[in-house]
């Protein structure tokens, strides 16, 4: 989903636009982080996972750290234009590349596990009243943090 706003905001020539494209990005957050968490907890054995969860938050941080030095490296020698549409292909070029690195992982972990078997999740309707919740109040969250940098 996140990739998929950089193209909006990569592809985008006019104003409203870059919001389709925000709502993208700032999806995958929201329903990721739930995810990941529950992903961790499954299969990280219990002595660990702390370090599965630490990871994660370090690896959630560090584009937040490195990110705005060097936008604003790159705006300052492109130019604003030029400089925000390298910087969203440098996005889409490494979203890709870590599409085909989770690909790859998958491959191999399977492997190793064996197949897993399909099925779906099927909560009572009050958690899934709270996922949606969960979910929309992390999208909300994240508006602050995006609008700040405008």
């Amino acid at each position: 989903m996140t990739l998929l706003g950089f193209v909006v905001y990569l592809a985008s020539r006019a104003i409203p636009v870059p919001f389709a494209g925000l709502f993208l990005v700032m999806a995958w957050p929201a329903l990721g982080l739930p995810a990941t968490f529950a992903l961790i907890g499954e299969e990280l054995s219990r002595e660990k996972r702390i370090a599965g969860f630490t990871l994660q938050a370090v690896l959630k941080r560090l584009p937040i750290v490195l990110a705005p030095p060097l936008g604003g490296l790159l705006l300052e020698r492109a130019g604003f234009p030029s400089g925000m549409r390298i910087g969203y292909a440098i996005s889409v070029v490494l979203s890709l590349g870590m599409l085909g690195a989770l690909r790859v992982a998958f491959r191999r972990g399977a492997g190793a596990r064996g197949p897993r078997p399909e099925g779906r999740i099927a909560p009572p309707p009050p958690l899934w009243r709270l996922l949606a919740a969960d979910i929309l109040i992390r999208l909300c969250e994240g508006l602050p943090d995006v609008f700040i940098v405008v």
